[in-house]
């Protein structure tokens, strides 16, 4: 009946994004994706109902990112709508550095599809990333070597400008989870989650670093969350 149920949960979720006013038929419906970490590495796609707040399983197939294209796994995942098109996307990297970006639509049955419209990769692994609907940014976090920023769109290309550069202050190692705070005028913040595992008696280990949304995303500064 298309609903979601255990056996939809039991798909091993990693990660998940979530994306408001999507077109799915004659309505407007917000939408929860979010990329499968387990045997042939998909996309989970649910609309969300507003009464209820329960979860509905809107994928037109099964939507697999390992057949077919350069991705090995399903780890890290963000979601995108162009101020440009209006158009919806899904972002995915595996363990090693590919990374690939997905065009989401209407199939015209009231289902959600995918097709892949760009790909590229990094040098090494990388995971957490986000997408700023607003500024058409999109952001990755080069585990141990740096914080990039990438253009959104489809046709942008591999151009990218460094945000920060993982170190033993600030950015530690391993870069992680990465998020957007919206404000009013472009202003807000780009968070970036420290996990630092290999240098536990560093002050900025466990933290969360903040960099400005506009600009070129200066560095505001460093919490931790007790």
């Amino acid at each position: 009946d298309g609903s979601m149920h255990t056996k939809h949960l039991g798909s091993c979720i990693n990660n998940v994004d979530i994306r408001y006013n999507f077109p799915l038929g004659s309505n407007y419906v917000d939408i929860v994706c979010g990329s499968r970490a387990e045997s042939d590495y998909g996309m989970n796609i649910y609309k969300v109902d507003p009464v209820t707040r329960t979860l509905t399983n809107v994928a037109a197939r099964n939507v697999s990112f390992v057949s077919g294209t350069t991705l090995t796994t399903a780890y890290g995942f963000c979601m995108y709508r162009s101020r440009i098109t209006g158009k919806y996307y899904a972002f995915v990297n595996d363990a090693i550095s590919n990374v690939e970006q997905y065009e989401l639509y209407d199939n015209g049955s009231n289902r959600v599809d995918a097709v892949r419209v760009r790909n590229f990769a990094l040098s090494t692994k990388c995971e957490g990333m986000v997408a700023d609907d607003e500024l058409g940014y999109l952001y990755i976090g080069q585990e141990d070597v740096a914080l990039w920023r990438y253009g959104a769109e489809p046709g942008d290309g591999t151009n990218r400008t460094l945000v920060d550069t993982v170190s033993t202050e600030r950015l530690v190692a391993d870069l992680e989870g990465l998020t957007i705070y919206y404000a009013t005028n472009n202003q807000g913040y780009l968070l970036a989650s420290c996990q630092g595992d290999s240098l536990p008696t560093n002050p900025y280990f466990s933290t969360y670093a903040m960099y400005e949304r506009s600009g070129s995303n200066r560095y505001v500064r460093s919490f931790k969350i007790l």
